[in-house]
């Protein structure tokens, strides 16, 4: 039974369904409206403000943790450190605007690649080989 019959059925039989499993979500919509109201970012906000969050949050989570996954399997590791977690967050040039000023501990530094225009070389962007 897929998530979607499954949904069906219990709105049917009339049992309570959470805001995070109707939007289809992994992240709890509930916690973050419950933080969104504590938290004092302003007096009243729309149902849809928590489900928007979360649904941005997981989406940046995913990314970075597709690339960081990406970044192991180039290394020829089988868990992501934190260092693949620094290397994803500067990979890419959105992540990188979005995530510029976070310091991830034990991330290391993100090394600066200078890019010659293509006419004078190629760049191949190659896996460490120190580590």
């Amino acid at each position: 039974m897929s998530d979607r019959e499954s949904l069906r059925v219990r709105s049917r039989a009339g049992a309570r369904c959470s805001r995070t499993s109707r939007a289809g979500l992994k992240f709890p919509v509930g916690r973050i409206h419950r933080f969104l109201r504590k938290g004092n970012y302003g007096r009243r906000f729309s149902a849809d403000a928590p489900v928007y969050l979360a649904s941005v949050m997981e989406y940046m989570t995913k990314e970075v943790l597709f690339v960081a996954g990406l970044q192991a399997q180039l290394w020829k590791h089988h868990r992501i450190i934190p260092r693949h977690l620094q290397m994803a967050m500067h990979a890419g040039e959105e992540l990188d605007k979005v995530l510029k000023n976070v310091i991830m501990p034990q991330g290391g530094n993100v090394p600066k690649l200078y890019i010659v225009p293509t006419r004078y070389a190629q760049i191949e962007i190659l896996p460490p080989t120190d580590l």
